[in-house]
């Protein structure tokens, strides 16, 4: 089964050309807008910023339905199995 996943990239932005951007007009001191005119704005401009430099990316990812025998007991013998395969390939190649 498939899904869909929206997210941002917010790790790959580049904080250097940040400072470029022009910004957007801020009311002065004195105007009408209230706390929810602020916070509006805020909003607005920190999506813009987003829209433009970590545009919402869908991925779509499988959705595994869970094995009931695949418990953390068989997890970590699959780990040491794993991990002894390593140890013998590394002593029969030296």
């Amino acid at each position: 089964m498939l899904t869909s996943v929206e997210g941002e990239s917010v790790k790959d932005i580049r904080m250097s050309p940040l400072g470029t951007i022009p910004s957007t007009p801020t009311p002065v001191h004195g105007t009408s807008l209230e706390l929810d005119g602020f916070v509006s704005l805020y909003d607005a401009t920190v999506r813009k910023l987003l829209d433009k430099h970590a545009p919402v990316q869908t991925k779509l990812i499988t959705v595994r339905p869970e094995i009931q025998w695949m418990n953390d007991n068989v997890k970590e013998s699959k780990r040491s199995r794993r991990k002894a395969k390593t140890l013998m390939e590394e002593m029969h190649t030296s």
